[in-house]
């Protein structure tokens, strides 16, 4: 693209490009502007997303400060000879980027390009939002989930090989000798009394199994009856005293929804009983037009919350809370403190 080289041109330009960056300049995503795919300015907000000095950014082409890793395995001069061209041809281009800084980190982001006019000269503006942190946290809730997924299937076979296995080849030889010609009369009665108790055990088994998979209670008459008969037979111990304050919540919710705040308030109670050496539990549960508040607070030893997203306390089922709190598009907040104990609050829409 040709840029007239007419000083009064050129000075006219100037002066429209120093008020667009005024007006960008108070904008809190990084705005760029490319001219002949070269960087020519940026706001201040570009700068600390870089971090780094002008000079940095300006002159360059995208592809001179991109990582040379990119999604999806794109070769890095695809930002000048695809996007910017098809941006300049009117085209609005939204795609995700890998940059590099000055000091070697990579910046995951999502890239806007827009073609804009100044002065007659046409230009494409370019907003940068960093989305590194949000795609760190989708990596690992995702994770979260699949961990949480593997685990139940482990639990689920080690119930189904260590209980019922057993018992079904108990069986199986049970009925091999009754249908033994050599098995008198008398002897066939007793093994078929051995298989039917046989029979009856693996029944059992399969109830318990099915019960620990969805707890009868919770699937008849609701998660607040489930979750407040399990803290019944924890208050029970007198170890630990669990209370347990509900406000609107008498009809039941959506069956997702009972299932993930059962087991969101099990994990929860399971981490304290495991680490936090309390003595108190309360549970709040409120219900306020479309909105679910839960709040759980316990008197234990708290803990670094920043130590949260670390492999310190991969062992507390936080990852497992918060994959929940995701499923019901909620939002979760914990706040802990080593020795002031841990209080965490959730929230989501029923509607």
């Amino acid at each position: 693209m040709h840029i007239n080289t007419n000083p009064n041109n050129n000075q006219n330009l100037n002066e429209c490009v120093n008020h667009y960056n005024t007006l960008v300049g108070r904008v809190s995503d990084a705005v760029l502007l490319i001219d002949n795919a070269v960087f020519i300015d940026c706001n201040s907000k570009s700068l600390e997303l870089f971090t780094c000095e002008k000079q940095f950014i300006v002159g360059k082409t995208p592809s001179q400060i991109s990582a040379t890793t990119q999604t999806e395995g794109n070769s890095i001069d695809l930002f000048e000879s695809n996007y910017i061209t098809k941006a300049l041809s009117g085209k609005s281009q939204n795609f995700d980027w890998n940059f590099i800084k000055p000091n070697g980190n990579t910046i995951n982001a999502n890239v806007q390009l827009d073609l804009i006019i100044l002065r007659n000269k046409p230009m494409i503006q370019t907003i940068i939002v960093d989305v590194s942190e949000s795609a760190y946290f989708k990596r690992k809730i995702l994770n979260a989930v699949i961990d949480t997924q593997e685990k139940e299937r482990k639990r689920f076979a080690e119930d189904l090989h260590d209980g019922l296995g057993p018992l079904l080849s108990s069986i199986k030889i049970y009925l091999n000798l009754i249908s033994a010609k050599k098995t008198d009369d008398l002897e066939k009665q007793d093994l078929v009394q051995y298989t039917n108790e046989l029979i009856d055990e693996a029944i059992r088994s399969t109830k318990e199994i099915s019960n620990n998979l969805m707890p009868s209670l919770l699937n008849d008459f609701g998660m607040l009856v489930a979750v407040k008969s399990f803290c019944k037979k924890i208050n029970m111990t007198g170890l630990l005293a669990v209370e347990i304050n509900t406000v609107n919540c008498e009809r039941r919710f959506d069956q997702h929804i009972e299932i993930n705040l059962y087991r969101i308030i099990l994990e929860l109670i399971n981490n304290t009983m495991k680490h936090a050496q309390a003595r108190n539990i309360f549970i709040n549960l409120e219900k306020h037009n479309q909105k679910v508040f839960l709040t759980f607070t316990d008197n234990g030893i708290g803990f670094n919350i920043n130590a949260i997203k670390s492999k310190q306390y991969s062992g507390m089922g936080i990852n497992n809370i918060f994959s929940r709190v995701e499923s019901l598009h909620g939002l979760c907040e914990y706040h802990s403190e080593p020795d002031k104990g841990t209080c965490v609050k959730i929230e989501f829409n029923i509607s």
